[in-house]
């Protein structure tokens, strides 16, 4: 895992990393064209770098981001 103040989350706060949130997200009783998670995801992407990282950290409950160019094998 990479710390969230790396380099590897500036990329993930880049849009091609939103693209990528988005894409690998589980929606449960809920699809991602459904008005709420569009909604949703307007307002992640307009969030700062900080609010962006502070979000992350909640809903994980890490400060870390999993990267698998750093996993154990």
């Amino acid at each position: 895992m990479v710390l969230i103040e790396s380099n590897k989350l500036k990329h993930y706060d880049s849009e091609s990393g939103i693209e990528l949130f988005k894409e690998k997200t589980a929606y449960i009783d809920c699809k991602k064209s459904d008005e709420v998670v569009v909604n949703f995801w307007k307002i992640f992407t307009d969030l700062n770098y900080e609010d962006k990282k502070g979000y992350l950290n909640f809903v994980s409950g890490k400060s870390r981001i999993a990267d698998v160019a750093h996993r154990w094998t």
